[in-house]
């Protein structure tokens, strides 16, 4: 297929890329030349401001994709096919809206390069998404776009394009940021853990952190063996996300020098993939980032090329660089802390665009949609209503054949306290998923 635009843009080079390559498979050919467009013989999609000849498929362009600044354009949403869309446009189109604008805008994360209120961890909430506010943040936007792109695209052109040219995956994901709840911590952290059961009368806990410490319990965040038990079980890939940064007000890790410790992750090393779990404040510096990768990576004698924000902070465009400096290829972060769904619109992974610099960069981004916190910290819910939200997810997913990804604690496995039950939960998932 020849695509014609008036003019070049490194954002609709980026857009194109995406969706004809990374979401459906369909050669194609960009041109800026009129002429050549017209003298085509094939196949032809017009991407300008008006229509070049009938027999094209014609997408109705808006400024906004050939800009270079930050400026917030004007956004109009207008239904579309059970959902939202963004940026509609002239009638006398093939297309009802701008796509490829529209999913700029949602996968360049154009809104959080915005003045935005941050919330107590200094992250973008949920609310100020105009996905959220539209209440389209649950569905897959623009694999639903694309979708209904092709079919269009099709049927104007008599072709037989694969509307859903890629394959279902499911990604299970780990992150530890804490390896244990008393074990390895030393008599310090131990003594003054004593003290704050104490202070609020929580016996039970004085007694269940005592039998651990005498090896007479297992630690309730030892779930270690039931997830790689699990994992093999269902044949099951999964990627675990280490912190192995200083002690911290948010960063409470075993110390990485801890033999114990180190053990333990060596272990997971030869069961699964072992991605960086940066420490709090390493998302806005980058020479932290860098000894903690340093850290995990003479631990597992690997190099990391993974990696996932604890407490999921993320700074566009100052995060992403620094994990590029640091040679990370592939990051998990983008997702809600509070929220259930897609934060770019997308269950594909896609190539960070940085808006700073106008271009497409190296790094991966791979976002998650669910993780069992929001729905039990954030959203109250009960085993049998995260069940239900986690298959509503998996059944989205699995509708325009994206990527799965889940986020579990090791914490959560452990059947205690407040976790009893959501290892159950966490088993109907991966079966659901797979």
């Amino acid at each position: 297929m020849l695509i014609y635009s008036e003019k070049y843009s490194s954002r609709l080079q980026y857009v194109l890329s995406f969706v004809f390559s990374d979401i459906v498979a369909v050669p194609y050919e960009h041109t800026t030349d009129k002429e050549y467009y017209k003298n085509f013989e094939g196949d032809k999609l017009n991407y300008s401001f008006q229509r070049l000849e009938e027999k094209e498929f014609f997408v109705n362009a808006i400024p906004f994709i050939y800009e270079n600044d930050l400026m917030t354009p004007k956004i109009d949403i207008v239904d579309f096919e059970g959902t939202k869309a963004l940026f509609p446009v002239d009638k006398e189109a093939d297309f009802p809206f701008d796509i490829f604008s529209a999913i700029f805008y949602m996968l360049s994360r154009f809104e959080e390069y915005q003045p935005f209120i941050k919330d107590i961890y200094g992250r973008f909430e949920p609310a100020d998404s105009i996905a959220f506010k539209h209440g389209f943040l649950d569905k897959p936007v623009v694999n639903l776009w694309v979708r209904s792109f092709i079919k269009a695209i099709n049927t104007k052109l008599q072709l037989n394009l694969s509307p859903i040219a890629k394959k279902y995956k499911f990604v299970n994901t780990i992150d530890i940021d804490l390896a244990y709840s008393y074990k390895n911590k030393g008599i310090y952290r131990n003594f003054f853990g004593y003290m704050r059961s104490l202070k609020k009368a929580n016996f039970s806990e004085i007694t269940e952190r005592t039998r651990v410490l005498a090896g007479l319990s297992k630690d309730p965040f030892d779930t270690y063996d039931l997830m790689l038990d699990t994992h093999q079980k269902y044949g099951l890939d999964t990627v675990f996300f280490v912190h192995v940064g200083d002690y911290g007000t948010y960063d409470k890790n075993i110390p990485y020098r801890n033999n114990k410790f180190r053990n333990l992750v060596r272990h997971l090393s030869d069961y699964a993939e072992i991605g960086i779990h940066p420490s709090y404040n390493s998302a806005s510096n980058g020479e932290k980032l860098q000894i903690e990768i340093e850290r995990l990576s003479e631990i597992i004698r690997k190099d990391i090329t993974k990696s996932r924000q604890h407490f999921l902070r993320l700074s566009f465009p100052k995060t992403y660089r620094n994990l590029i400096d640091n040679k990370i290829k592939e990051d998990y972060s983008l997702g809600y802390a509070s929220e259930v769904g897609f934060r770019a619109g997308t269950c594909t992974p896609f190539k960070f665009f940085d808006l700073d610099s106008n271009q497409v960069t190296s790094l991966l981004i791979r976002p998650f949609s669910i993780m069992e916190g929001t729905l039990k910290d954030y959203q109250n819910k009960n085993t049998q209503e995260a069940i239900q939200s986690i298959t509503r997810q998996i059944t989205e997913i699995k509708n325009v054949n994206g990527e799965f990804i889940s986020l579990w604690h090791n914490e959560s496995l452990g059947n205690k306290g407040r976790w009893v039950g959501w290892d159950e939960v966490y088993e109907k998932m991966i079966k659901a998923a797979l």
